[in-house]
This record gives structure tokens, C-alpha cells and sequence, in this order.
């Protein structure tokens, strides 16, 4: 493997002088035939067959895309312009919507263990709810069982002042919220 390797860099970095080498062992050829014989055959078919054999020819078709790209991009600058920015527009709108979707669904909650959480839901009839009764959270809370700990949250809004205007979403959580997620309260101090 790499006996073969070397040898198609060997060729690579010796090109014109294997390809001159091609052409004259060819102008030999064709000299020594006599005009009963039959023909040589297709010169550039067979210098293709030798390059394909001692190198990489996928490396010469990207070159000539390039350069044929390239060719094409230089001649229409306008359609050049308008291509580069849909791409780059296209690409931009891709990478920007799996930061939000790595942001929310792929990484792990900013908190200790967070596999370990465990959301509770119960069924009713009606389908399912993830709102329990205070009573029924005491119980979870006293039980445990597999639950190390529990803690609870309520979303409301509050009046602020005595401007009824003012009116502030919140959450309403129990004293040990902080504590089992690691996190701090943004204003105030937790309760202990």
C-alpha cells in the first residue's frame, strides 16, 4: 500500500518527464511500423490509459473542474455575485437554526446530573397534565421512594408597586429549588 502510494507521488512530482518519456517510446512505435501494419491506435486515449494507471486521475478531472469553474465564475461576474451570496445566505440560515435547535435540544440542562431529572406527569381522562395538587406533591415529597428529592413550580403574575399596570410574570417555587439545581436566584435571596 505504501509501495503504491509512493509510486503515484513519484508520478505527481516526476510528471513531464514520465509524459515526455510516453511520447517518445510512441514516436519510436510509429517509426518502426512498417506501412503494412496496422495502426498505432488512439495516441491520446493511450496517454490517458498510462496517466490513469500511474496516477491519480481524479486529482487532473478536480484541476479541470476547477479551472472550468473558475473560467465560467470570471466570465459572468453578475451570476458569480448572486450565486456566492445565496450560498453563503443558504449556509448562514442553516448553521444559524442548528445553533438554536443544538441550543435547545441537543445540549444538556446547564445543572448537576441532568439525567437524572424526571419530570412527573399523570393521565386523566382528558389526556395528560403535568399540574399536581399541593397535597399530592407533599406525598411525592414524603414518599420518595426512587425520588432523591422533589421540588415543585408554579407560573403566575404578580402587580409590582402600586401601579396596576405593572403587571410581572413568575414562577412560584418551592425553598429547595435552588438548592437541588445549583443555580441562583437573578434578584432577592432563595429561602433557606
Amino acid at each position: 500500500m505504501i509501495g503504491e502510494l509512493w509510486r503515484r507521488v513519484w508520478y505527481v512530482l516526476n510528471r513531464s518527464r514520465f509524459e515526455r518519456e510516453l511520447r517518445d517510446e510512441m514516436d519510436a512505435h510509429r517509426a518502426m511500423r512498417s506501412a503494412d501494419s496496422p495502426r498505432f491506435g488512439n495516441e491520446l486515449r493511450l496517454r490517458e490509459e498510462a496517466a490513469d494507471q500511474w496516477g491519480w486521475a481524479w486529482l487532473d478531472r478536480l484541476r479541470q473542474d476547477m479551472r472550468f469553474g473558475t473560467r465560467l465564475l470570471v466570465r459572468a461576474p453578475l451570476f458569480s455575485l448572486t450565486a456566492i451570496l445565496v450560498l453563503a445566505l443558504g449556509v448562514g440560515v442553516n448553521l444559524a437554526a442548528f445553533q438554536v435547535l443544538d441550543a435547545v435540544a441537543f445540549s444538556a440542562l446547564p445543572v448537576p446530573a441532568p439525567d437524572t431529572l424526571v419530570k412527573l406527569t399523570r393521565r386523566h381522562p382528558g389526556g395528560t397534565s403535568t399540574s399536581f395538587s399541593y397535597p399530592a406533591f407533599a406525598f411525592y415529597r414524603t414518599a420518595g421512594g426512587p425520588l432523591a428529592s422533589t421540588y415543585a413550580l408554579s407560573y403566575g403574575s404578580v402587580t409590582l408597586g402600586d401601579d396596576r399596570s405593572r403587571r410581572v410574570d413568575v414562577e412560584f417555587v418551592t425553598g429547595n429549588y435552588f438548592t437541588e439545581l445549583a443555580a441562583r436566584a437573578a434578584e432577592g435571596r432563595p429561602a433557606q
